[in-house]
């Protein structure tokens, strides 16, 4: 007895395949373009060069800081660069001040990823060991972390690490999984596929098609967890 069913199955793969294609991806699309995070740096290491043109109140430091920092990161950023002066505060940049966003070059070498669990971005980049002045540095890597705060992007940290992270190294990886090649084993019934085991789910084929197929002694189920 032979039971075939193609338009049920067809279907049922259909929504199988659809189902993994978004759970493999989930974690790869992003609500922060490539563009977007980029202008978001360029204009806050803008604003943070800005402080340096004028004396200005604190109050009108931190207004100028928050469309682009979160208040923690500003925070950390005045304690380290303000400077109180007679008339007020000024930030007195460096060559190598603290906080900074770096100098990016946005281009392929300036690399984003996207950590699901905590929603924020990490934007990275390696920067070569610099032997020539006017800043002499060894090998490193600067990293800005964008965070989500109340449906707004904000830099919440900058760091400059010798090595990536293990968290960033991982989000950084290709998301691959591994499937098993299909190959067809001649039977006395014709050619039966091997089943494979695509993210836990089995499944039996038959040429292109998947099908339900019952002999005496042997039977090829098509099984999945809905």
């Amino acid at each position: 007895m032979k039971k075939v069913n193609y338009i049920t199955i067809s279907l049922l793969v259909m929504l199988l395949f659809n189902a993994v294609t978004i759970n493999v991806y989930a974690s790869s699309e992003k609500n922060l373009s490539d563009k977007e995070a980029f202008t978001l740096l360029k204009k806050g290491f803008s604003t943070q060069l800005s402080l340096s043109e004028q004396i200005r109140s604190l109050e009108e430091i931190e207004g100028i800081l928050n469309p682009y920092f979160t208040k923690e990161f500003s925070d950390k950023f005045l304690d380290e660069n303000l400077f109180e002066e007679e008339a007020g505060y000024i930030v007195y940049g460096s060559d190598f001040a603290p906080y900074y966003i770096p100098y990016f070059t946005y281009s392929d070498k300036t690399l984003i990823v996207y950590d699901e669990q905590m929603d924020h971005y990490y934007v990275y980049e390696k920067f070569e060991e610099n032997n020539d002045g006017p800043v002499i540095h060894g090998e490193f890597y600067g990293i800005v972390t964008i965070n989500r705060i109340e449906q707004e992007w904000k830099i919440s940290d900058i760091t400059i690490e010798t090595e990536l992270s293990n968290d960033i190294a991982r989000l950084s990886e290709p998301l691959v999984e591994e499937i098993k090649t299909i190959s067809t084993v001649p039977t006395s019934y014709g050619p039966i596929a091997h089943s494979i085991d695509l993210f836990n789910i089995p499944f039996s084929l038959f040429g292109y098609q998947i099908q339900e197929m019952e002999y005496p002694f042997q039977r090829y189920n098509v099984s999945a967890p809905f």
